[in-house]
């Protein structure tokens, strides 16, 4: 019996050093973390609004300034899209909502911190990098010429400024190639 004892007492001293040593670790790594308040429009940013990129990333941990892409980009054109909804057709008004929607949702990840903070160059990388997917996966290959054009139309100033953009664009262009090919374009879904 009593080496059952002993036997459970140093197992208990094991489990309580292995949770110090756990506790130490993860307190010198905060952005690994989950943050204790993350708002809700955080984790799941809601449809029709641009207040993710100010709210969720700007403001919260990424503090990129005005030509970081939280302001600059993000919140910029969506703001930029937003008022400009009523000049698309009915399908592209859809396309328009679920792609600013997919385009906040894929940086939730960041913005709860979920993942290792990034820095700002980062973060803009990997915001450019989902852009031709979210596009194209919401349909953007099956909109009418005259929503394309209206899209060319607001974003010109920067579709050929930056590599990334330009990036983005080709992709874009690349996968409606492919699946218009094939015949496998993505519905535009509806709300």
């Amino acid at each position: 019996m009593a080496d059952i004892a002993r036997i459970f007492r140093l197992f208990v001293h094991l489990v309580f050093f292995i949770s110090t040593i756990q506790a130490q670790s993860f307190s010198n790594t905060p952005s690994i973390q989950l943050r204790d308040t993350i708002p809700a429009e955080c984790s799941n940013p809601p449809l029709r609004s641009c207040a993710f990129y100010l709210d969720c990333l700007e403001n919260r941990d990424y503090n990129c300034g005005a030509s970081g892409y939280p302001l600059a980009f993000g919140q910029h054109y969506c703001q930029v899209f937003k008022a400009a909804q009523s000049t698309f057709s009915p399908q592209g008004q859809v396309w328009l909502t679920n792609t600013m929607h997919c385009l906040q949702v894929a940086l939730v990840p960041e913005a709860t911190g979920q993942v290792p903070k990034l820095t700002c160059s980062e973060l803009y990388h990997k915001a450019f990098a989902t852009h031709a997917t979210c596009y194209v996966d919401n349909g953007f290959c099956r909109l009418p010429w005259s929503d394309m054009l209206q899209i060319v139309k607001l974003v010109r100033k920067q579709l050929f400024q930056n590599l990334d953009a330009i990036s983005a664009t080709i992709e874009a262009v690349v996968d409606c190639v492919k699946c218009t090919v094939t015949n496998a374009c993505p519905q535009i879904a509806s709300l």
